[in-house]
């Protein structure tokens, strides 16, 4: 039997770590299902190679992790009372900070809820941070990184070349050229 469909929202966070400039940078994601009242939410670290460019100093990079750090104390304390999170009452303009139930730094902006209807609300989060943030900025989650060594070692292994032709501490360096 196939998944139903069913209706999601989601919001993209920018930040904007200099208000006279006004110059801003999508940071986060938070994507909601208004059938179970939960959400989902991913925020850049401080230390991601996006905002490499974008801090003047170090202050505004621990005002962004500090900014960030309370939004997700917020968004854990909505997950853990959803009754305080009435997604029903969204609108396009709606008052987050009534929403989250705290007062949110100024320097944090929410983008107009917008809708999705999916029956994979994974691939729909994937895809939002590959498109409005750029997946590239997130560390890999997957661990099939080899170094060489060991796919080296995998192949003489796999030959069982290993104590019967070749020695089975062998540096291996990859060539200059």
């Amino acid at each position: 039997m196939a998944n139903q469909r069913h209706k999601l929202w989601y919001s993209i966070i920018s930040y904007i770590p200099n208000l006279i400039t006004y110059e801003r940078v999508n940071v986060g994601i938070i994507l909601g299902n208004p059938e179970t009242n939960e959400i989902s939410y991913s925020f850049l670290s401080e230390k991601s190679k996006k905002f490499r460019y974008f801090f003047w100093n170090s202050i505004e990079r621990k005002i962004y992790k500090n900014s960030v750090e309370y939004l997700e104390f917020l968004l854990n304390k909505i997950q853990a009372q959803p009754s305080i999170f009435q997604v029903g009452h969204y609108e396009a303009e709606g008052n987050w900070n009534d929403f989250l139930g705290g007062k949110i730094s100024e320097n944090i902006i929410f983008s107009k809820i917008h809708f999705a209807i999916t029956d994979n609300d994974a691939n729909i989060f994937n895809n939002l941070i590959s498109t409005y943030i750029g997946e590239k900025f997130f560390p890999k989650q997957d661990n099939n990184i080899i170094t060489l060594k060991k796919h080296v070692f995998e192949i003489f292994e796999s030959n069982k070349l290993i104590n019967t032709k070749l020695k089975s501490n062998l540096k291996i360096k990859p060539a200059a050229e």
